[in-house]
């Protein structure tokens, strides 16, 4: 008789882990929001360096890879740099793939930073750019209580 396999065992100190992808943000806007998430007392890492960089089917890749890698989120940065047209070229198919075929990934934080083109269904998971100041930044990201898959 073939019984199925045992569920696996929770992991001890289990932390949610966050892959923060930006392209062209300003590094202290990133610090904060990576550190408002840590303070969630979640793991963040955030994408080394700015972006600009890499091409955007090279920061697609880069971005999908640490999903597969075990991230349970991915927050994403929109800002002039990084427009509602090209998230959607760049990172569509890793939001789409995700949710048929990665279990691991629960949410896609889409948080616009910068006055930019975003045209979508669904609005940004918090809207930053009107604040001007951390703690403005911080007291909208403190009400964005409802993740909005991208």
């Amino acid at each position: 008789m073939n019984l199925p396999p045992p569920p696996p065992l929770p992991r001890p100190n289990w932390r949610p882990r966050y892959y923060l992808c930006h392209r062209g943000a300003d590094p202290l806007i990133v610090q904060e929001i990576a550190d408002y998430f840590r303070q969630q007392r979640s793991d963040v890492i955030v994408q080394d360096g700015d972006g600009l960089s890499l091409s955007f089917p090279e920061f697609r890749r880069v971005s999908f890879q640490h999903v597969e890698a075990g991230c349970s989120d991915l927050i994403v940065l929109l800002n002039k740099k990084f427009p509602g047209t090209a998230y959607r070229h760049t990172l569509g198919a890793v939001t789409s793939k995700a949710k048929k075929e990665l279990s691991a990934i629960n949410t896609i934080y889409v948080i616009r930073i910068d006055n930019c083109d975003y045209e979508s269904s669904h609005p940004p998971w918090a809207d930053l750019a009107d604040a001007e100041t951390p703690e403005e930044r911080r007291e909208i990201l403190l009400q964005s209580d409802r993740p909005l898959c991208g």
